[in-house]
């Protein structure tokens, strides 16, 4: 597991690079906090280089994730929402396949309004089949599929009772859901082949 901080810069990729090098044999998982722009109506997910001048996900592709064939997956959050890449044979390297995703849901509503839904996400790696399971629950809300709570966001507040904002969550009900995502955005099946099939086995028992 890589974690990369929050606004990170060059020191922080070139770090990336010798690590991911070091460790040729370990499949990598590289976290941070943000990555992949959330799939909306009108456009797919993609990777996110202006966010506020602290995205470098383009930097990060071409020099941590695309050469190295060890690392196969990429989590990230920041932008309320769901998205996810799937890349073969990604950096020309044949059998590399990358998913890129992000799940992010601290905008999603209960239907009272409340910002208080607890999704998350449950991935599940069938090593043999060679495929990411991705599923979606929440405890409180005893919910498997978060699209039903994606009301819309993001609406500038000016002072009118009326207003459909962030802050009225009365308001945001009203105005309904975004319509961004189906069933098929929160649960959901993505080639994903490590580069070594790793297992813990137990090879003696010793009693003293």
């Amino acid at each position: 597991m890589l974690s990369l901080p929050y606004a990170y810069g060059e020191r922080e990729v070139a770090w990336a690079e010798q690590v991911v090098a070091q460790h040729p044999d370990a499949n990598i998982v590289v976290a941070t906090h943000e990555h992949v722009t959330p799939k909306t109506v009108e456009a797919a997910a993609a990777r996110s280089n202006s966010s506020r001048w602290l995205s470098h996900a383009d930097l990060l592709w071409n020099r941590v994730i695309a050469p190295h064939r060890n690392v196969v997956l990429v989590l990230s959050g920041h932008f309320h929402g769901l998205g996810a890449i799937v890349t073969e044979d990604a950096g020309g390297i044949a059998g590399h396949t990358v998913v890129e995703a992000l799940a992010d849901y601290q905008e999603f509503r209960t239907q009272t309004g409340e910002r208080a839904t607890g999704f998350q996400r449950l991935l599940q790696l069938d090593l043999a089949a060679g495929m990411l399971a991705v599923d979606t629950f929440s405890v409180p809300l005893g919910a498997s599929a978060s699209h039903p709570y994606d009301y819309t966001q993001f609406v500038p507040e000016n002072g009118s009772d009326d207003i459909h904002s962030n802050e009225k969550p009365w308001n945001v009900l009203d105005r309904g859901l975004q319509q961004r995502y189906t069933e098929g955005d929160d649960a959901f099946a993505v080639p994903l082949v490590l580069q070594r099939a790793k297992a813990v086995e137990t090879d003696a028992v010793t009693m003293r």
